[in-house]
């Protein structure tokens, strides 16, 4: 049958970092390879203990102490630079002078001595003072007020000296110049007092002329002043308002015309004033009384007449009543045109009158505004300058107070630091430098085991880590992360031995080992004989990732295990550039399936029968570039036609996958194949390669076997 597509997908090898391995997979990762990590923890404890003793020599330590004072040392006053009386204080002075100890002022005065530059310890080093800010150890001892400097080293002579005189330069440089600068602040202070007492007395001389400027120099008083010309200045800011206002009235209520243009339209005189001045005009009185008279008449004459109106007895009556009261009504007429004439005479002289009057009015309204303005502005810089006055006076004031406080401060500061200026020093020496070796041979074992521990520690983790690095097989369970399916597992009974030869498994004196063999490889067997009857499999190629995984051996005891179910089988060893089949039937190596493929040999010239019955073998032969070129032109698929004729089974022990490509050739012309697997040798991604590799051919891939488990106790039937 032709090659199919493998039964199983290959699926991607999960990455698992070795980490999450957990603790068995580190015990079994140094279980494979304790001989190794022995050996390499051997070695480096050695070297580092040979190192440790060698390098590591006994150091002494050398001490000097100072003595820093918790409180600064006083006479009589506290001064601001004596009064850190606090223990957060003292601890924050501790370590300023530790610091300044190791500092590059102090280390390189020490340094400048000839004789300290001289030392050998010194002359050694490429950089004294970085070298002395490593080692030198400066430290506050807790709850006491000691400072100890020390150095740790082997040449106690000149770390003494070296110490003493770090100590000397620290005092020289940092101590007495901290004395010092108390006879600098007393002149400051000095300077600072002689200036203040100046600024004062320039202060109250300003504020006795502003003072002068106001009139007086109490707050009540210019408060008063200020207050009563504040009132002036409301009071005429008021009446200029009221004025402006006035003014502008007036000027609105001016006509715009001539002057009579203003005035009022003359209304007609009262009839009854009219009737008045009619009656004291003698003539008219007189015609108002003829009139009355005819009137009179004339209604007596219409009573007697019969005619009316034509009777000549009232004709002449009549005419003279009309005549009279015409002249009456012309009269009239005059009389109340000339009064409506004098009347709007009168008028426009009223109004013109009005108008002189509004204008003499607005005239002396603009003079008080004049006058109130000039008023109002002095009022206001009156008031201006007396607020000015009041607030310099008080500014001042408050600066002479703050002066005076200032001055009195300094002025007492100055006489207690007058008298603190001869306290002692807050800092004094001790002890001088002083040699120790206590501990130091102790340090020395400590630091050796120290280093014994790191290197065998390093040792274990570096095998155990490159050994989990690898991912080898460490179960058959292991195959599921390759996606296959596990057809069997194959257990080692001779642990002191990778591989045995199949003549000695047959040979077994222990029955019990026997059986455990044969039941795993019959397992293998059943499975096979199973997918061969579905999928009519008869040539199978048993391969591995790399060499060494235990083909051979598989390609061997499965052939065997057909051979015992009575199928006709032949193994054929296609591993031509490392052959090893022939090992395990004790059989020579040639003539072989290489003479196949160039075509030198025959069938019956290549196979050999072994011990195994219905079990023969085709050896590899010998491997030349010609077989090599035969393989490459398929030459194998013609053997294996020939060969299916004859046997049941054809088992193909090929070479690795990874290394050459023969076993991918060979892969081809079978019907599948079978990979195999070494617990503690094989690993995951290697394997994961060389199934993608054939899945990428499409070859038929029925699975994997794993060899060297470990075998289960209890097996049936008492085994």
């Amino acid at each position: 049958p032709a090659p199919g597509p493998s039964t199983l997908a290959v699926a991607p090898l999960p990455v698992t970092p070795p980490a999450a391995l957990g603790a068995g997979a580190v015990v079994q990762a140094l279980r494979r390879r304790w001989f190794l990590a022995l050996t390499v923890a051997t070695l480096s404890v050695t070297a580092a203990a040979g190192a440790a003793w060698v390098f590591l020599k006994p150091a002494c330590t050398v001490r000097s102490y100072l003595l820093v004072a918790s409180t600064p040392p006083k006479i009589a006053f506290k001064t601001t630079d004596n009064e850190g009386e606090g223990r957060n204080d003292f601890a924050s002075y501790q370590k300023t002078q530790a610091a300044l100890v190791k500092s590059r002022l102090v280390l390189t005065t020490a340094l400048r001595k000839p004789q300290i530059a001289e030392l050998s310890v010194v002359r050694e080093q490429p950089d004294a003072i970085e070298w002395l800010e490593k080692e030198l150890r400066v430290d506050n001892l807790p709850g006491t007020e000691l400072l100890e400097i020390s150095i740790k080293g082997d040449r106690p002579e000149e770390l003494t000296a070296l110490v003493n005189e770090i100590t000397k330069a620290y005092i020289g440089e940092i101590v007495e110049k901290e004395k010092n600068k108390r006879a600098d602040r007393l002149k400051k202070l000095q300077d600072i007092y002689a200036k203040a007492e100046n600024n004062l007395r320039r202060t109250r001389l300003t504020l006795k002329e502003w003072a002068e400027t106001a009139g007086s120099g109490d707050d009540k008083t210019l408060t008063i002043k200020q207050q009563f010309a504040l009132e002036q200045l409301n009071t005429a800011k008021k009446d200029l308002m009221q004025y402006a206002s006035e003014r502008k009235r007036l000027q609105a209520e001016l006509p715009k015309g001539p002057d009579l243009a203003k005035a009022p339209r003359p209304l007609s005189p009262p009839d009854q004033f009219v009737d008045e001045m009619l009656w004291k005009d003698p003539t008219v009185a007189h015609q108002l009384q003829r009139i009355a008279l005819l009137e009179e008449k004339v209604e007596k004459n219409k009573e007697r007449s019969a005619l009316g109106k034509d009777d000549p007895i009232l004709a002449a009556p009549l005419r003279e009543l009309g005549s009279l009261k015409q002249a009456l009504d012309a009269r009239r007429k005059s009389l109340v045109e000339t009064l409506t004439k004098q009347q709007a005479r009168r008028a426009a002289e009223e109004a013109n009158a009005a108008v002189a009057r509004t204008k003499e009015r607005i005239r002396v309204l603009e003079e008080l505004e004049q006058g109130l303005t000039i008023e109002v502005g002095n009022l206001s810089a009156e008031t201006r300058q007396i607020n000015k006055s009041s607030l310099e006076i008080s500014s001042l004031r408050d600066a002479i107070t703050k002066d005076e406080v200032l001055s009195h401060k300094i002025a007492d500061e100055m006489e207690a630091l007058k008298v603190e200026i001869e306290a002692p020093s807050r800092v004094t020496p001790l002890e001088e430098a002083s040699v120790s070796w206590v501990g130091a041979e102790k340090k020395r074992m400590m630091g050796l085991g120290a280093g014994i521990f790191a290197a065998l520690a390093l040792s274990l983790f570096g095998v155990t880590w490159t050994e989990l690095r690898a991912r080898r097989v460490t179960r058959a369970q292991d195959v599921d992360q390759l996606g296959v399916r596990l057809v069997g597992s194959i257990p080692y009974l001779d642990k002191h031995k990778a591989q045995r030869r199949l003549a000695a498994v047959l040979d077994m004196p222990d029955p019990v080992a026997e059986k455990i063999m044969t039941e795993s490889i019959d397992t293998v067997r059943t499975m096979l004989l199973h997918l061969a009857r579905v999928e009519s499999l008869r040539v199978v190629m048993v391969t591995s990732a790399l060499s060494g995984e235990g083909k051979t051996s598989v390609a061997s005891h499965l052939a065997a295990s057909l051979a015992r179910a009575g199928r006709k089988t032949l193994l054929i060893d296609c591993d031509l550039r490392k052959p090893a089949a022939h090992h395990s039937f004790n059989l020579p190596m040639g003539p072989g399936f290489s003479a196949l493929l160039k075509g030198t040999a025959d069938l019956g010239d290549v196979i050999q029968v072994t011990s195994v019955e219905g079990l023969s073998l085709i050896p590899a032969g010998l491997c030349d570039a010609g077989a090599l070129r035969a393989l490459a032109q398929d030459g194998a698929r013609q053997v294996f036609d020939r060969l299916r004729v004859e046997f049941d089974f054809i088992i193909v022990d090929s070479s690795p996958v990874l290394p050459v490509v023969d076993s991918l050739l060979l892969a081809q012309h079978t019907d599948a194949v079978l990979f195999s697997l070494l617990r503690d040798v094989s690993r995951l991604p290697a394997a994961q390669a060389a199934l993608k590799k054939l899945e990428a051919l499409g070859v038929r891939l029925l699975g994997a076997v794993v060899s060297g488990t470990e075998h289960e106790a209890g097996y049936y039937n008492g085994y």
